[in-house]
């Protein structure tokens, strides 16, 4: 048993979603390109992403069974 599994097992309950995920229900993490985000290095903000970051938490908040 890898370390990731044995810790997803003993600590997350079975619900710890790594990238790249092989699982596609919507709680995986996936890369979501962000129209207009810039990509200058050393960039320490980064408005359009930090905003499609904060709609898809609320999302998933919105969403959530648990």
């Amino acid at each position: 048993m890898s370390l990731i599994a044995f810790s997803n097992v003993k600590y997350y309950r079975g619900e710890l979603t790594t990238f790249p995920s092989p699982v596609t229900r919507d709680t995986a993490v996936r890369y979501v390109h962000v129209k207009g985000a810039s990509t200058k290095e050393g960039a320490k903000a980064n408005r359009k992403e930090a905003e499609a970051v904060v709609t898809e938490v609320v999302r998933r908040m919105k969403t959530s069974t648990h």
